[in-house]
């Protein structure tokens, strides 16, 4: 309890997945955040942009998958918000000082995790909406 830590800082294990699924030249840093909670995620990715960096694909990219909620630039997840569902919240905020990218990220992580993901890929495999038995989740713990 009363405990907050950055975890695997500069060499995560998941920082060459980030990279590729950017489909660009871009070294990112991410960082994880860890919490004595039962449930969620909270994680920062800094990365330089070219100037000026125009979010709109990003908001084209998310639009259909029903999981992700673009929040935009200047509003910030928090795990409370997607607490016991598999949304992936996230947002950014432009450092005018050193002309990084800064985007966090929140999931619950026992649902919006592996766990999540496992059923949504099998609904998909066998035909079913990808929401269903997901689109709320349980609440134990």
């Amino acid at each position: 309890n009363e405990n907050l830590k950055a975890y695997r800082v500069g060499g995560h294990q998941h920082i060459p997945e980030i990279e590729q699924e950017l489909q660009r030249r871009t070294r990112v840093q991410f960082t994880p955040h860890v919490a004595p909670i039962t449930r969620g995620i909270l994680t920062t990715i800094t990365l330089r942009v070219q100037k000026p960096f125009d979010p709109a694909p990003w908001y084209g990219q998310w639009q259909n998958e029903p999981f992700v909620r673009v929040l935009g630039s200047g509003t910030l997840p928090e795990i409370k918000y997607v607490r016991a569902s598999n949304f992936c919240d996230f947002g950014w905020v432009m450092d005018p000082r050193t002309g990084n990218l800064v985007i966090v990220s929140a999931i619950d992580n026992l649902m919006g995790g592996t766990a999540g993901m496992a059923v949504q890929c099998l609904n998909v495999m066998f035909g079913f909406d990808e929401r269903t038995g997901i689109w709320f989740g349980g609440m134990a713990p």
